[in-house]
């Protein structure tokens, strides 16, 4: 998350032209954000543990919540940002006159913008694992990816909706970022869940964001997830297939009958 912020700050400042310029300055954005999360770490204590009573170190703590949500927002934002790119281009249009779907479309130019985090991601493992002790297994590794895989499909699954969404009423998209950002606090992603009154511990145990940081702090630290953790991420992952497939067919039967497209 913070490597993100950075990135964004950054592209504001400097206009990168080059592929060069980019692997520079996302470099330098990784070893910032590093350094960040090591010092903060080093700066305090982490004063709640998890909900399963097991110790964490802060920077453990600090460093997979930068990490977890990463690829999925990523990937989510550069969805709505290619479906935004079609639609106000009136290509969406064109792409359903011509038998072709927008959603696989979005998505297949989603999976090419998904390098630059991924490669993040794995950038931030390594370093800190070779020069921060940051101990992981190979199994820990794999079961992290396998994670954001599923995360990966929970993000877009919300983002698919937003666009949807955007379709019948030309709206919804700032709300997606606003309710994200929201949900990233409130799901721990910089301080455990436990120190939140009770009414704010009630809405971040049901969020998706919070199941998946759980289950990445219990993964690096070489621990067994609830099955609890899995049976609601999976219920959310159920739930939003649901309700894009259903919006998928009532509002694309929609439009056709009310000739938006044609």
């Amino acid at each position: 998350m913070i490597s993100t912020i950075l990135g964004l700050f950054f592209k504001r400042i400097f206009s990168f032209k080059t592929l060069f310029w980019k692997i520079i300055f996302e470099s330098f954005t990784i070893l910032l954000t590093v350094a960040i999360i090591y010092y903060a770490s080093e700066s305090f204590v982490l004063k709640a543990s998890l909900e399963n009573k097991e110790s964490l170190s802060l920077f453990v703590f600090l460093l997979v919540g930068e990490i977890a949500l990463v690829l999925p927002m990523s990937f989510a934002e550069r969805l709505l940002a290619h479906f935004l790119e079609i639609r106000n281009q009136h290509f969406y249009q064109t792409l359903v006159g011509l038998k072709i779907s927008p959603i696989r479309f979005i998505l297949s130019r989603a999976l090419v913008d998904a390098i630059f985090p991924f490669s993040r991601v794995v950038i931030i493992l390594v370093f800190c694992n070779l020069f921060l002790a940051f101990n992981f297994s190979l199994f820990s590794l794999v079961a992290f990816f396998i994670l954001q895989f599923f995360a990966i499909i929970v993000f877009a699954m919300m983002a698919l909706i937003t666009t949807l969404l955007y379709l019948k009423f030309n709206k919804g998209i700032g709300l997606f970022y606003t309710a994200q950002s929201f949900a990233a606090i409130l799901s721990g992603v910089y301080f455990p869940v436990s120190i939140f009154p009770s009414y704010l511990k009630n809405i971040s145990v049901v969020l998706p964001q919070t199941h998946i940081l759980q289950t990445a702090r219990l993964q690096f630290q070489g621990q067994v997830v609830p099955l609890d953790i899995y049976a609601a991420f999976f219920v959310w992952l159920l739930l939003l297939a649901g309700i894009w497939l259903t919006l998928d067919r009532t509002l694309i039967s929609w439009l056709k009958r009310k000739a938006l497209f044609f």
